[in-house]
């Protein structure tokens, strides 16, 4: 047995449901939407969307160190000035799959200067974590509904231990 906390069990095993949705609703041959008419069984698609809505939201409330990962890599790395490069590691990392990513960044205290850190998907997520509002853009989950702000917020508290830039 796995030296997890019942909270990292669920959040592992929410994941793993969510992602069997996700690959389910994009395969229309698949068991979850085989033999369905969009126009006739429009109730159960909807019902279906709500079910998996609700499960990626409660996934999101407790997300996992892939999924701080792919927020911060999958949407692509943010491109403000602060940001000098993203590189990462040689061990067969992605935005798919967790490694290592260095990060070269302005020094906030001499624009001149950077700072370079090497994170990994669990420094992401404790990044993640200690961050006192997990919104971006209006009010929207940064990891259950990312984008490029998300990976800047979460980045620039992996880095400098709060948000610097605006």
């Amino acid at each position: 047995m796995a030296d997890r906390t019942p909270e990292e069990t669920q959040a592992l095993a929410l994941e793993r449901v969510v992602n069997c949705l996700t690959e389910g609703f994009t395969t229309l041959d698949g068991p979850l939407l085989v033999g369905l008419d969009i126009d006739h069984d429009r109730d159960i698609f909807d019902e279906l969307q709500r079910i998996w809505d609700g499960l990626k939201t409660g996934s999101a409330a407790n997300p996992t160190p892939t999924m701080a990962w792919q927020a911060v890599t999958g949407g692509g790395f943010p491109s403000w000035s602060w940001w000098h490069s993203f590189n990462y590691g040689e061990d067969g990392t992605s935005w798919e799959v967790p490694g290592s990513l260095k990060v070269i960044a302005e020094d906030p205290s001499n624009e001149r200067k950077t700072v370079s850190k090497t994170l990994t998907a669990l420094d992401l997520l404790h990044a993640y974590k200690a961050m006192p509002n997990k919104t971006h853009c209006g009010g929207c989950d940064i990891i259950g509904d990312p984008d490029e702000c998300s990976s800047d917020l979460i980045l620039q508290w992996a880095m400098y231990g709060e948000i610097v830039y605006g």
